[in-house]
């Protein structure tokens, strides 16, 4: 349940080494303290900034899970951990295909952090990548899982996760780049602030412009298997992200594009847009993602071809109906 920071105790998390048994041990200590207590300041914000002592004071505005957009809570589960609610804190097929993929190409292992473990990391460990910190990582967020709920998780999570170079927590990021509340996100909102959170800090050029992009085409279909979305509104909103694309290419900035007037088709569906209780209870969607990429399957095996269009028909008719999630 969620607890607004009025009610809680702030606490300063010391950053722990990776190669300090003291400092881990420490780190697993304070977990505890993470069920009613918010966190003032994180690991990852004293290393940023190791000469300033104020680092924290970006997390004084501490939103409540409930008080997140719908939009931005599926599509960072989405984007970022799929099984979020089906696993214990670490995904082991996802890393054994990472680990198989790294020796295939002879390359590092990458990409397999599940929120929980980048909850961990963010809070008690440091940015340099290493064997004993992914050790160190994973048993934090085992620890994690042990002792809080997914809620509490995905609370800290948006609370304490950069979004820009030095813009911690979705209250600040929300507030700069879209000028609103976390609450008043709209679809198309919430899918470019989660797209850049795994490079936080590098311009959306170049490659990191790629994947950004790459991330909100496959956020697009996936809020709509959730439910989220209409077969008119997936499709448009496709649309908006390769305009998105181009007024990047010419010069406009991320900022002065989202604090646009929001997409009007969007914003007229968040009236009747799932509660984020709603979304917790049934998991994101979950049985009705299993159904969408069932139906996915079938059309890439060839079985059945016209099982996309019938998917979106049934998703519609449900939406009409008032069925949603």
């Amino acid at each position: 349940m969620s607890v607004s920071l009025a009610t809680k105790r702030e606490t300063q998390f010391a950053p722990a080494s990776a190669s300090s048994v003291l400092q881990f041990l420490q780190a697993v200590g304070q977990v505890r303290r993470l069920v009613d207590e918010n966190p003032s300041v994180t690991s990852f914000m004293k290393c940023r900034r190791p000469d300033s002592p104020d680092s924290g004071d970006a997390l004084s505005h501490w939103v409540p899970l409930h008080s997140v957009s719908p939009f931005l809570l599926c599509a960072a589960v989405g984007a970022e951990d799929p099984l979020f609610f089906q696993h214990g804190g670490i995904w082991w097929g996802q890393i054994r295909i990472a680990i198989l993929r790294a020796l295939i190409y002879r390359r590092p292992v990458r990409g397999v952090s599940t929120i929980t473990q980048q909850l961990a990391r963010n809070l008690f460990l440091a940015p340099n990548r290493s064997l004993s910190r992914k050790i160190c990582e994973a048993l934090l967020a085992r620890r994690l899982e042990t002792m809080l709920t997914k809620a509490r998780i995905l609370e800290l999570y948006f609370n304490v996760v950069e979004w820009g170079d030095q813009l911690w927590g979705i209250e600040a990021a929300s507030r700069t780049y879209c000028g609103c509340a976390p609450s008043e996100l709209d679809s198309f909102q919430s899918i470019v602030l989660v797209s850049l959170l795994p490079a936080p800090r590098a311009p959306l050029i170049g490659r990191n412009a790629q994947r950004a992009l790459a991330t909100q085409r496959r956020l697009a279909p996936f809020l709509y298997s959730v439910g989220l979305l209409s077969l008119v509104e997936e499709r448009d909103m496709q649309l908006r992200i390769c305009d998105l694309a181009k007024e990047l290419e010419r010069g406009l900035t991320l900022t002065s594009v989202l604090s646009h007037e929001r997409h009007a088709t969007a914003a007229a569906r968040h009236a009747g847009t799932p509660t984020v209780e709603a979304l917790l209870a049934n998991q994101c969607g979950w049985l009705h993602r299993l159904r969408f990429e069932g139906y996915l399957a079938r059309a890439r095996t060839g079985l059945d071809p016209g099982v996309r269009p019938l998917w979106w028909a049934h998703m519609d008719a449900a939406s009409a109906k008032g069925e949603g999630l």
